[in-house]
């Protein structure tokens, strides 16, 4: 997602003649390198804020803005750097991209499909109901050690097999598995079939040999949708710069201006 604003000096300065052209060629430059600054800290905070649940700090500052020496110019972009995490250019595209609705895949989803361990049209949804392991923030978000930890449950079980002695408190304690398909697949009762899912193997309660499994995700299919914003990052930007850019250009005139 990206913006590019471009002002041009020449046109104006016809019409305030009071002041010479390099005077509003200088105001404009000034004008629009305080225009990122305003928008990013201010205006886009303010908007993520109201258009969004709880947004998380990544959101609030994942505008970031590129300047040109020498030009009245300026692009805004979204934060896109995966290093550090799912980056909101992915997540915020299907809200206000303006393009597909279709969920950001995250790089859990990424990890599990590339691992094998879920088909590529099925998609991972936490079972919230199973509270002990499915931790989550005040935001009501999981939060990211759940699915670190699945992970490495998920690797370790792998190694050691189904059979292998688990015990702990943890996700990453105990056995956990993956399944593609419902198993058994001719199951006569529904409450007796396993939906495919990510499985974790508890030891206390459940059944005679003290052992039973829950879902800590469910396999959907297909890709679930988000529903879209009435307003687009095209959208959010123009409205702000077109209401900021006025403001700071006769603010830097009444200050540089000759």
């Amino acid at each position: 997602m990206a913006f590019k604003y471009t002002f041009k000096p020449k046109e104006l300065s016809k019409k305030l003649d009071k002041y010479s052209a390099k005077s509003i060629r200088f105001v404009s430059y000034r004008s629009i390198e305080d225009l990122g600054p305003q928008l990013r800290n201010k205006n886009i905070k303010q908007r993520y804020t109201d258009l969004f649940i709880d947004p998380v700090p990544f959101t609030l500052n994942s505008l970031l803005f590129k300047n040109y020496d020498g030009k009245a110019k300026i692009d805004f972009f979204t934060f896109s750097d995966e290093s550090k995490g799912n980056p909101p250019s992915k997540y915020l595209y299907p809200v206000i991209g303006g393009g597909s609705s279709d969920v950001y895949e995250t790089r859990f989803t990424q990890w599990l499909k590339a691992n094998k361990y879920m088909r590529r049209n099925q998609f991972p949804i936490a079972n919230l109901a199973y509270k002990e392991m499915m931790l989550t923030g005040a935001n009501g978000r999981v939060l990211p050690q759940v699915y670190a930890n699945t992970q490495r449950a998920l690797r370790k079980t792998d190694a050691k097999g189904l059979k292998y002695n688990a015990q702990g408190a943890s996700i990453q304690d105990a056995r956990v598995f993956a399944m593609k398909d419902s198993f058994p697949k001719k199951a006569k009762k529904k409450k007796n079939k396993y939906k495919p899912g990510i499985y974790r193997v508890s030891t206390k309660g459940g059944s005679k040999s003290g052992t039973f499994i829950k879902p800590l995700f469910r396999f959907i299919t297909p890709k679930p949708t988000v529903r879209r914003k009435n307003v687009t990052f095209y959208d959010i930007l123009t409205q702000e710069a077109k209401k900021e850019l006025p403001l700071i250009f006769a603010r830097n005139l009444k200050k540089y201006g000759m």
